[in-house]
């Protein structure tokens, strides 16, 4: 399927719209996250982006969020989930420069000491985790 910005694919329990971002290290005018909903189940996946401002105004349950590059920092993500209150966040790139979870557990940190009802998940380089109970 060919899906454009701002498009939505939608088939029996998925609806799949794909989202204009930043990204974060460069200055491409379309680069691509997702918003997908299954059941009642919202995921958001910024790609390798940042700040999409339609989705202030809406619940998130699993925010996957990248923390690479100048303006996918630690900061710029608490920012966004300030904004957000997503239920999950997961976040993303965080090995890709430092190759430590440092930047993960400093957002983690934030996260557990600021808010008791977002909970933040850090998973293993190509491990598989749970979401959830």
């Amino acid at each position: 399927y060919n899906i454009l910005t701002g498009d939505t694919f939608q088939s029996n329990k998925i609806c799949i719209k794909k989202i204009s971002v930043n990204h974060c290290l460069r200055s491409y005018k379309h680069h691509t996250g997702f918003d997908i909903l299954f059941d009642s189940l919202r995921i958001v996946h910024l790609g390798d982006g940042n700040n999409p401002d339609y989705l202030f105004n809406s619940t998130i349950d699993i925010l996957f969020i990248t923390l690479c590059g100048i303006k996918a920092s630690v900061k710029n993500a608490i920012k966004l989930i300030d904004k957000l209150h997503p239920r999950i966040v997961i976040p993303m790139h965080w090995e890709i420069f430092l190759k430590s979870n440092k930047k993960a557990n400093k957002l983690k940190n934030y996260i557990d000491n600021n808010y008791k009802n977002i909970e933040c998940i850090i998973p293993g380089y190509y491990e598989p985790f749970t979401v959830g109970n």
